[in-house]
């Protein structure tokens, strides 16, 4: 079996920019997209239909949904190799300023999803002899980030989970890593960064200027940056390197 990945939130703005990092075989890839309302309405669903072989749609606050579709995958394809696990951000806020519903729905998004997707699939790459698994996260498992606390909480979740994976899998050629994007423009930062200007009494436009001259490299990192990390830590060329926490991230994190 070719070692094709399947990347779960594929219309998320930075898996869309991995997808097509993949280059040269675009049709052997897997995608998965967690919004049908937000497929329809984007342009991505058109090409995605001229380039991709397989595409499919789950919701990823539904256990059964997450499984369904992984089982789907390995039934299509004769097994599954790679596995990128990614979601949505969980909603900003303080401790005091979030709810029970709110911490659920963190909980499985960020954490309980990956875990559903991974159980799902563990058997399908054990019986194919190995396989990648990547838990795409978050800087603030480096470091934590001010008004993120179901982020911080649940994306350390990941490392830790991540972590013991890789020890336990590790008999079956499995390698599992956390990787973290750093300051990367996309709707979540800039969803992020309108609150944070609003707080500072700025514009967005002047909060972005700032943040970004506040980095090492002055700039933000760009999507294909990441993706290209991404590519390689999710590919047989990797055959070392397992229960590690990489961010992507420009040194934007000082944090070891």
């Amino acid at each position: 079996m070719r070692p094709i990945p399947l990347i779960g939130d594929a219309c998320h703005f930075l898996n869309k920019v991995f997808l097509f990092r993949r280059g040269a075989r675009p049709s052997h890839t897997i995608f998965a997209a967690q919004l049908k309302e937000y497929l329809i309405k984007t342009f991505f669903l058109r090409i995605l239909a001229a380039i991709a072989k397989y595409a499919y749609m789950y919701d990823v606050l539904n256990n059964e949904s997450i499984a369904a579709m992984i089982n789907k995958v390995a039934e299509d394809l004769g097994g599954i190799y790679g596995l990128v696990n990614h979601c949505p951000g969980p909603k900003a806020g303080t401790f005091e300023a979030l709810t029970e519903a709110d911490w659920a729905d963190g909980y499985q998004k960020c954490l309980y999803s990956y875990t559903t997707a991974i159980c799902a699939a563990l058997p399908y790459m054990k019986k194919g002899g190995g396989g990648r698994i990547v838990n795409s996260t978050s800087s603030s498992i480096k470091q934590e980030l001010d008004n993120l606390i179901l982020s911080n909480t649940f994306r350390m979740g990941v490392v830790g989970m991540s972590k013991t994976m890789a020890r336990e899998f590790g008999p079956y050629n499995i390698m599992v890593n956390t990787m973290g994007p750093g300051r990367i423009y996309t709707d979540r930062i800039k969803y992020l960064n309108t609150i944070r200007a609003e707080k500072a009494g700025i514009t967005l436009e002047e909060y972005n200027t700032r943040d970004a001259a506040s980095f090492p490299q002055k700039r933000y990192q760009t999507a294909d940056e990441y993706a290209r990390s991404v590519v390689f830590i999710c590919s047989p060329a990797n055959s070392a390197i397992s229960g590690q926490v990489i961010c992507v991230d420009g040194t934007m994190t000082t944090a070891y």
